[in-house]
């Protein structure tokens, strides 16, 4: 795996090595390969790798994230204890997504 911070450059279809030099100088790997490797992974291999490239094109940090998701969560917590919105029962929001989908 290349090291953190390695840069490389996408064209053509192949992932290229950056002239900072390192592993990818040795190999180039089209990203048609690259992806058919990725395919062939078991799923969760699949997930945890799809996660992890989800996460890299974020471009805030982890924990900024989770601060504003807590902010959030508190104002649709109070949202729902001063009534200024009303929960809807799962079951309710299934059923009307499965009536939504069958017409």
């Amino acid at each position: 795996m290349p090291a953190v911070g390695m840069a490389c450059s996408f064209s053509q279809g192949w992932l290229a090595p950056s002239p900072q030099g390192g592993y990818l100088d040795r190999m180039r790997i089209s990203v048609e390969k690259l992806t058919a490797e990725a395919l062939a992974l078991p799923a969760d291999a699949r997930a945890l790798l799809a996660d992890q490239l989800a996460e890299s094109l974020d471009p805030f940090p982890e924990e900024y994230v989770r601060a504003l998701w807590a902010v959030e969560a508190l104002r649709r917590r109070d949202e729902v204890h001063t009534k200024k919105v009303i929960p809807i029962p799962a079951e309710t929001v299934f059923d009307r997504v499965r009536e939504s989908l069958n017409g």
